[in-house]
Formats: structure tokens, C-alpha cells, sequence
């Protein structure tokens, strides 16, 4: 398929920007079902643009400016989403062709296809970025890998398309030129009833136009007529809907091109058409709780054979996303990354070619996945009531989870949160936190007002919004519980070129505490990282920062557990940033008071948590869990129990004192569960914690041990964390960009009053002889 430089130049222009987006797509096919084709004009086209059941990512929210030939990359998008049904259909109809396409370049294919919409999808949050920070050209490494791409998949269909059945119609010295003489095609009822002829080059301006009816009954306008406009020539895709379900009568493809020379002739041809219809399966789906009998959402995937996943229509689709930031064994989403699921609760249907196809289930870290392949007949309804089974009740136990920072959902920095709600109870979380932000003066994941949401909350799953507050080196808080936006929510190069370095976080974290806020430390394990967290230290020497980010992008216990060694006492949350799927979450121990958002952020600021990729992770000492103080008689011995189970295997599980390994056990019987007790005999104030390893981590918060009043003695840590608030104070010393001296003054003020804090410990006590963690 050798496409001319104008064909190249708008299969790029369109492309690079919404090819991955096919919640649009599916918006446009309701909505615009006579919409033209690239290159045409409005009612140049009878075909339908029908929705196809096919994986689908994200809509756009229409308030923001997106590239002006949106619309024409959502009509070629829905050609390619038609060019993979096809060869689905050749794939599983072995006897449709006299040629079979080896498997490996079927294969080749149709992945080529889903990294082809994929990529695509990258380009579109890059483009969507950059637009926003008035940058909106394409990074050249996008644009040589989707032209890598192109070039490869036109390869593939063009060596095959003659045993694809795709006709090549072409422009001769005579006319019309067809290579088949009766076109055979094999196509499924309903929405996927699609075909494609291959459309000759020419250097002639002008347009082809192609109809397709019924052989004996003369072509009358809206009578099952099929046409299409296109100015090039290349593969075109047609839908015999209309025409497969209303008429059995053998069909007729009519081909013509018209020269724009008001002189030339139309050239036509006419070509039998011979069209098997294979009837789909409808498939009906519900989940619903095995204990209750009670619907419950979850994230939900079908996949055929050769790893397609099909969607129902109007289904709140995601790809989980791949690890980022931290760590891939602490941090990762470490289940299915990669791999594309939709959401949903009750009843489901959706129209699926016959032949087999593997349906999956979740809800959450608290239930056992589901997974069943069927057989699927073709003509008839196949029912699926999948029974999800709990492994563990953690509401039973006192616990309710959640995540504590989280924004648009894979599309940064663009404002989508349609289904936010479904996801997240899908999800198996009892609280989740939207975010509110600002990037480059462009403030993002604002739908919504500061505080609760009512209308998309219920007694299961509360939504709310709260706030992070940025500055690019000091690091980013996050605020819970407000009653209103902490302006002005970022400071700095974030807020703008030439911004002012002042409030503080501080200063911010103190107005949220006014409020009755709790604030967290995002990303903390990424001081001296690309997203740094210089004043975390400061902030956390003056007892401002309520928990900090174990688990989530640029999560980690490094700096926490030299927090903790200095005697600063942070709680464990975690918060996946911009994936809420399969995310990392914070459990809270509601110590039997009753389930509202107050109540949970209030264990939170008391660190009643422990954080998990999947794992539950328990932990007492003398009786008490986390965020418990043993003291003076009771703290000198310490009787430790601790438990770690899992719907996965583990590996190990450690008990942790002052961020040295002190005791491991492993696991047992079928490895999903460990059970550790001990005595330990503390020799000075500390605190004592847990964390196991798998297929999922997780980590306690602390327990503190007072035994005297006598300072900590961490030189190495104070050290350590001393040179991040130096870092932070000199920064702010060079800084020109304060509204006022006063203001910077004040800034200077809280900076060197934070980095005394370590001074003290550096000068009183000798260096450290205990190593650090492992």
C-alpha cells in the first residue's frame, strides 16, 4: 500500500493525536452515525459509523482544546478499529479463504494494530500536555515510532490482501479495473458486519464513490444503499449492516470515480457480491457478591483467543497501567499491568464473534479473581452470573481502605473523571481522593468542589476531593478534609514562569491544619530524585506532616525510616498519583467508631494504617498495633505478633526495629500465609514495624517505644536528612522570586528553624553503629 505524500502527511496529521481514545469513538458512533470521512464533507456518506465492540480507553472532556482535526482522527480511528475486526473474522473462519494466512503474521498483525492504537494513545497525552504548556509539537521519537509502525502494518495487509478477500479496484487505460470477479466475504451480524476493498492510486484529482445493494432491486436513496467518499485511494472499509439485515438477496458493489475535470468521464464497475453472515452470541454478564447475592461492580475482561479484548458498549474502560516511580517490587500494580479490563455493575451485554473466550473478574484485594473460558455458540445467549467469593473480610476485622492521591486517570494533565465513581468501587476502595492541581498555571482534576461528593458517594464508597499542593524541588503535600482550596495551590516554576517562591509548604500545611485538614507528603522516597521533596524534612522537624507516601508514585520507607529514627512520628498512606487501577492502598483500623470520612481521616492522622499492593499485613506489640505508644514498665519486653495473608504467594515477612531487619519468617503450606512471633527486649526509644513481600507488598506503620525521656540519639540519619533541608534553605536564599522581602524573610524563618532540628541531633549524640535496612 503505497500511500502519496498527501495520504502521508493526514494519516499523521489525524493520528497523532486521538487514535487511542475509543470511549470517543464510541460517543461519536452514537452521536454522529452519517458522519463523513476524512476528506469528505458533511452528507457525503450513507454508511454508518457504527460502534464496534472493541477495548475503548478514555472520552475527552469537551472543555478542553484538543488538535483541530479531532474529528477527522475519530472517523480514520474507527476505519482501524473495523480493519482488526476483519482479520478477527479471517482468523477464526478457517474456510472462508483458499489461502491461510500463517499464524505468527495473523498474530503480527493484530498486535501491530493494538501497538499502533496504543502508541497513538501516548502521542495523545504528550500532545494534550504540551498543548496545555504552549509547546504542541510532537516529540520526534513519537513520530518515527508511529511511522515505524504504519510502515510495517502495510506491509502485513498488503502482501495478504488478495487471500484476505480484499478486492483492489483500480484506475486503467479502459476504465475500472477490478482483480476479483465475484468478491466473497464472511461477515458477523449486527455491528461487526464490515468488509474492506483496497482503492487503486492515481494522480488524478478527483473522488471515488462506492455503493453496495442489493443486485435485483434498483439503487434508491436510504434504501440500503452504502456510500462512501475518499479523495486517495487505500483500503476503505464498508459497513453491510443495512444491507445483511434487511435483505437476503445477493449484493452488488458499485465502484466509481468522478475526475474533478468538469469534462471527464465517470468511470464505474460493477462486482458481484457473495456475503455468508455468521450470527453473533450474545453474551449477558453480572457480578454479583457470593455471600449477599447483592450486584457488585468490578473490573471485568473478555478476551478471545488471540488476546483481543472486547468491551460492551457504553462500559467504563482502562489499561492497566505499566510500574512507574519507586520501585517495580514495591510499588507496582503487580497483577495485570499492561492488560485492558472495563468496569461495570449489574447486568452487561455485548455481542461477541462465536468460537471461545476467557472472562475474568475482580473486585479488589478482599476477593478471589475470577476466570472461565466459554465456548460461545454462534445464534445464541450465553449467561454469565459469576458469584465473587471474598478470601478475607477486612470490614468484619474494623478495617476500611483507601488511596489518598490520585488525578485524571491515565490522560494527565486532562480533566477526565467520567466513571470515577464505578471505578473505585470496583476497585474494592472505601474512600477515594481526587486531587486538585496546578502544572505550569494549568489547573487540573477541578470537576469538582473542595470536600465530599454526595451525589457519587453511598454507605460503601465515599468520594472526595481534596488538594496537592506543589512546588518542584520542596515537594508536593496533599491535603484531606478541607473546606476550601489553600491558594495558591502551587508555587513557583509549577504555578508559572517567574512565579513567587513563597508560601512555604509549610505555610500551606499550617492554613490546611486550620481548617482540621490532614496533610500527607506525597512521593517519599523521592528526595534527590527528578521530583524532589526538600522541605519534607523541615516540615516533618516541626511536626506538620500528618503520614507520607510509603506506597504510590515515587513511594518508599529509605527517608521514612530516617524520619522515624530522628523521633519524628509519620503515619504510612499510599496513593497511586495517576493510576487508580489495581492501585496500591492504605488501611485504616477504624477502632470501632463508625465509617464516614471524618472518622477514617482521624485513624489515618493517629497511623491506625498499614499500606499493600495486595497482602494484609497485621501487626501488635503488647497487644497494640500501629500507631500505638508502649512506654516506661510495659516497653521492656515487648511481645510482638504479626501476620501477613494473601490471595497471592509470599515470600517473606519481616519484623522490623529503628529500620534494621531483627526477625524474618517464611511462609508455609500453600504459601499465602505467614505468621511471626517473637519477644524482643528494646534498649532504647524506637519504634517497630512490619512488612512482608510477594506477588504484593505491604507495610505497617510504626509502633512507638518510649522507655525514658532521653533524646534519640541518630547522627547518620540527622545527617542525612540535614543536607535535603540545606539544600531547600539555600535554594530559597538564592531566590529572587518573592512577592516581598517580608514574605521571603519568612520563608528563610521556618527553613533554618526546621534544619536546627538535625543540628541538635548531630551535636549531642555519637554516629550510629547499627546498620541500615535491608
Amino acid at each position: 500500500m503505497n500511500f502519496p505524500t498527501t495520504r502521508w502527511i493526514t494519516l499523521l496529521a489525524v493520528l497523532l493525536l486521538l487514535l487511542g481514545s475509543g470511549e470517543v469513538w464510541h460517543v461519536a458512533a452514537h452521536e454522529q452515525r452519517d458522519a463523513p470521512h476524512p476528506g469528505g464533507s458533511a452528507g457525503e456518506i450513507t454508511a454508518p459509523l457504527l460502534p464496534v465492540a472493541y477495548p475503548v480507553k478514555r472520552p475527552i472532556d469537551p472543555g478542553i482544546s484538543m488538535h483541530k482535526q479531532v474529528e477527522d482522527a475519530l472517523r480514520l480511528t474507527m476505519e482501524y478499529r473495523r480493519l482488526i475486526e476483519y482479520f478477527l473474522v479471517v482468523a477464526e473462519t478457517p474456510d472462508l479463504l483458499s489461502y491461510r494466512i500463517p499464524g505468527e503474521r495473523m498474530t503480527k498483525i493484530l498486535q501491530l494494530l493494538a501497538d499502533f492504537e496504543s502508541y497513538a494513545l501516548q502521542v495523545n497525552i504528550r500532545l494534550a500536555a504540551s498543548e496545555q504548556a504552549g509547546h504542541p509539537d510532537l516529540p520526534g521519537d513519537l513520530r518515527k515510532r508511529l511511522l515505524a509502525l504504519r510502515k510495517e502494518l502495510d506491509h502485513h495487509v498488503l502482501k495478504h490482501y488478495k487471500h484476505l478477500g480484499i478486492p483492489l479496484i483500480r484506475i486503467s487505460e479502459t476504465g475500472l479495473d477490478c482483480d476479483m470477479q465475484t468478491i466473497r466475504l464472511q461477515a458477523l451480524a449486527g455491528h461487526q458486519s464490515t468488509g474492506f476493498i483496497l482503492l487503486g492510486e492515481t494522480q488524478e484529482p478527483g473522488r471515488w464513490e462506492i455503493q453496495v445493494q442489493q443486485a435485483a432491486v434498483e439503487s434508491k436513496e436510504g434504501d440500503g444503499q452504502i456510500s462512501i467518499y475518499t479523495t486517495t485511494g487505500g483500503i476503505v472499509p464498508l459497513s453491510f449492516d443495512r444491507v445483511v439485515d434487511e435483505s437476503e438477496s445477493s449484493l452488488v458493489l458499485l465502484a466509481s470515480y468522478r475526475p474533478d475535470d468538469a469534462d471527464g468521464s465517470v468511470m464505474s464497475k460493477s462486482v458481484p457480491m457473495n456475503i455468508e453472515v455468521i450470527q453473533p452470541a450474545l453474551v449477558e454478564i453480572e457480578c454479583i457478591d457470593a455471600e449477599t447475592g447483592d450486584p457488585l461492580a468490578c473490573r471485568m475482561q473478555l478476551k478471545d483467543r488471540h488476546g483481543i479484548v472486547h468491551v460492551p458498549l457504553g462500559a467504563r474502560t482502562t489499561e492497566i497501567p505499566s510500574v512507574w516511580g519507586g520501585g517495580e517490587d514495591w510499588n507496582s500494580n503487580y497483577r495485570y499491568s499492561g492488560e485492558k479490563f472495563f468496569y461495570g455493575k449489574g447486568r452487561l451485554r455485548i455481542t461477541l464473534p462465536p468460537g471461545p473466550v476467557v472472562f475474568r473478574a475482580l473486585h479488589g484485594f478482599e476477593y478471589d479473581v475470577f476466570e472461565k473460558e466459554y465456548d460461545l455458540p454462534p445464534g445464541e445467549t450465553v449467561r454469565i452470573q459469576v458469584p465473587m467469593a471474598r478470601w478475607i473480610d477486612m470490614h468484619a476485622r474494623g478495617w476500611r481502605c483507601g488511596q489518598t492521591h490520585v488525578h485524571s486517570l491515565n490522560l494527565m494533565p486532562v480533566n477526565d473523571f467520567s466513571g470515577w465513581e464505578i471505578v473505585s468501587e470496583a476497585e474494592g476502595l472505601d474512600i477515594s481522593y481526587l486531587l486538585t492541581l496546578q502544572q505550569h498555571g494549568v489547573i487540573s482534576s477541578d470537576q469538582y468542589p473542595i470536600g465530599p461528593l454526595p451525589h457519587l458517594s453511598h454507605s460503601g464508597c465515599l468520594h472526595s476531593v481534596g488538594e496537592e499542593f506543589r512546588h518542584f524541588s520542596r515537594g508536593h503535600v496533599t491535603f484531606h478534609g478541607l473546606l476550601e482550596m489553600v491558594e495558591p495551590i502551587s508555587t513557583g516554576i509549577l504555578r508559572g514562569d517567574g512565579q513567587p517562591e513563597s508560601p512555604s509548604n509549610a505555610e500551606a500545611i499550617r492554613e490546611a491544619h486550620n481548617q482540621g485538614a490532614l496533610a500527607a507528603y506525597a512521593h517519599l522516597d523521592s528526595m534527590g530524585g527528578f521530583i524532589s521533596s526538600e522541605e519534607l524534612p523541615i516540615d516533618a522537624a516541626l511536626g506538620l506532616v500528618d503520614a507520607g507516601e510509603v506506597m504510590g508514585g515515587g513511594g518508599g520507607y529509605t527517608y521514612w525510616y530516617a524520619l522515624l529514627n530522628c523521633g519524628i512520628r509519620i503515619g504510612a498512606t499510599a496513593g497511586p498519583d495517576w493510576d487508580l487501577e489495581d492501585c496500591c492502598r492504605v488501611y485504616v483500623n477504624m477502632g470501632g467508631t463508625d465509617f464516614t470520612e471524618g472518622n477514617w481521616l482521624e485513624e489515618l492522622r493517629n497511623h491506625h494504617t498499614f499500606v499493600t499492593t495486595g497482602p494484609m499485613l497485621f501487626l501488635t506489640v503488647n497487644g497494640q498495633g500501629p500507631g500505638s505508644v508502649v512506654s516506661n514498665g510495659e516497653a521492656q519486653t515487648l511481645k510482638i505478633n504479626s501476620q501477613a495473608l494473601s490471595a497471592y504467594p509470599l515470600e517473606k515477612l519481616e519484623l522490623i526495629v529503628n529500620g534494621r531487619v531483627v526477625a524474618t519468617e517464611e511462609p508455609q503450606a500453600d504459601g499465602k500465609a505467614i505468621q511471626l512471633e517473637t519477644t524482643y527486649r528494646p534498649e532504647s526509644n524506637g519504634w517497630i514495624a512490619a512488612r512482608c513481600f510477594g506477588e504484593g507488598n505491604a507495610h505497617t506503620s510504626a509502633v512507638y517505644i518510649e522507655l525514658d525521656d532521653q533524646p534519640v540519639q541518630a547522627v547518620e540519619d540527622a545527617k542525612l536528612l540535614r543536607g535535603f533541608a540545606m539544600k531547600a534553605l539555600q535554594r530559597a536564599e538564592k531566590s529572587r522570586y518573592y512577592p516581598t522581602p517580608a514574605a521571603k524573610q519568612k520563608v528563610l524563618a521556618i527553613f533554618r528553624e526546621g534544619t536546627a532540628f538535625y543540628d541538635k541531633i548531630i551535636e549531642r549524640g555519637p554516629p550510629e553503629t547499627h546498620p541500615k535496612q535491608e
